[in-house]
């Protein structure tokens, strides 16, 4: 205990030495606690945004065109219990005729409902959005951009079904949104009424639906279980919530994330190594600045253990100062970073990677804690090397003379 006393004396002996010692692991910290909560975030809206379309469970048709069928829909909505619901859509492919520009592009007709739920996980830089129900229309400010139209602009549809009938529908664009390029690239979102009457098709048809279940519902198993055993044949049934790495868009993304994470793993690993670097450094310096005192305690009787286990008392007090600079940096930086937007053309390969077009922060406290931990054990090592260094090279000089 009296080896911790002293310690501490010596550490809040010169409180303007302290904090800034404090300040800059503090600072060191958050970098790498804010790195992690980025790319934790980055995960996060894009399930967040697939979430709006896919839900937790999404049953699909196997053959494009047949729908899924009554059978596998009624036993969708009969697997949702209380506060869950489902969504219809429906998706194919048409040619977009705008401004003297057409493109081929991904058809997805939402319910009404279920498109106010997808337009809060985009953002809208080009205007909107409008309802899409009466002949309505979104589509990604990149897709616009080489169809040459804007919101109150015309978007014409074209298809062709197998027996070589051509049919059209006219929307009206009033939304111009910006979000992921692997979920909505090339995607003209419409009303699933206005979609069922461009491919021609049955007022109850449905390419897919998405069981969206209450919070904390533990059925799921059960009817991904329930849904992929009875009707193999004639859906896909895929989920998010489950297996994400099954969702195609959603394993596209892990794939494309990987270079993110790789570049900000040099960066905190870099981070780090200065921390290491700096507190090493800070303890050598301070303990030769010490040496006589230090010289006269070790002539007495102290070992050079006792001097080390004080340098990691000394490191564990400054570390858990500079926490509580921590807390209110990041909480700083998670108001900031909902301000931030990364929308327009310029900035479409961006989104994609950081999963949406907004700067999120996840706050894991499994993730926090463990990286609380390893830069804890990073500092009192850096302190202990620091120590012995001076050890080695200083005390033994002095006690010998």
């Amino acid at each position: 205990m009296y080896l911790v006393a002293w310690a501490l004396k010596n550490v809040f002996r010169n409180p303007l030495r302290s904090a800034r010692n404090a300040g800059f692991v503090a600072l060191v910290s958050f970098i790498v606690m804010a790195g992690l909560a980025f790319l934790d975030g980055t995960n996060v809206q894009m399930k967040r945004g697939l979430s709006a379309t896919y839900g937790d469970i999404t049953v699909s048709e196997r053959v494009p065109g047949k729908g899924i069928g009554l059978p596998a829909e009624t036993a969708l909505l009969d697997g949702v219990g209380p506060g869950g619901r489902v969504a219809r859509f429906v998706a194919g492919q048409a040619e977009a005729l705008g401004s003297g520009s057409w493109a081929s592009v991904k058809i997805l007709g939402a319910e009404d409902g279920q498109s106010s739920a997808l337009a809060a996980t985009v953002d809208w830089p080009g205007g909107g959005p409008g309802r899409l129900a009466g002949g309505g229309a979104w589509l990604p400010v990149s897709l616009a951009a080489r169809l040459g139209v804007g919101v109150g602009d015309w978007l014409t549809l074209k298809t062709a079904s197998d027996a070589e009938l051509i049919n059209t529908v006219g929307v009206e664009v009033n939304g111009l949104l910006s979000g992921s390029e692997l979920a909505y690239g090339d995607t003209v979102i419409i009303d699933i009424t206005d979609a069922r009457s461009l491919y021609m098709l049955e007022q109850d048809h449905v390419s897919f639906a998405c069981a969206f279940l209450a919070p904390g519902d533990a059925g799921a198993e059960a009817l991904y279980s329930r849904l992929s055993v009875g009707f193999f044949k004639s859906v896909i049934v895929e989920s998010l919530l489950l297996y994400p790495e099954d969702v195609s868009v959603y394993d596209m993304f892990q794939k494309y994330r990987i270079l993110l994470v790789a570049a900000f793993s040099l960066c905190l690993i870099l981070a780090c190594v200065v921390l290491v670097l700096s507190t090493r450094n800070t303890f050598f310096l301070y303990y030769h600045a010490r040496r006589s005192e230090l010289a006269t305690l070790m002539t007495f009787g102290m070992a050079e253990r006792s001097v080390a286990f004080m340098a990691c008392v000394e490191a564990t007090a400054l570390f858990f100062l500079s926490m509580v600079a921590v807390v209110p940096l990041c909480a700083l930086a998670h108001v900031a970073a909902g301000a931030v937007t990364f929308s327009g053309l310029g900035w479409s390969d961006l989104v994609t990677v950081f999963g949406g077009p907004r700067l999120v922060l996840s706050w894991s406290p499994a993730t926090l804690g463990a990286a609380a931990v390893v830069l804890l054990v990073v500092v009192v090592l850096s302190a202990l090397r620091g120590a012995r260094t001076f050890l080695s090279m200083e005390i033994r000089q002095v006690a010998q003379a």
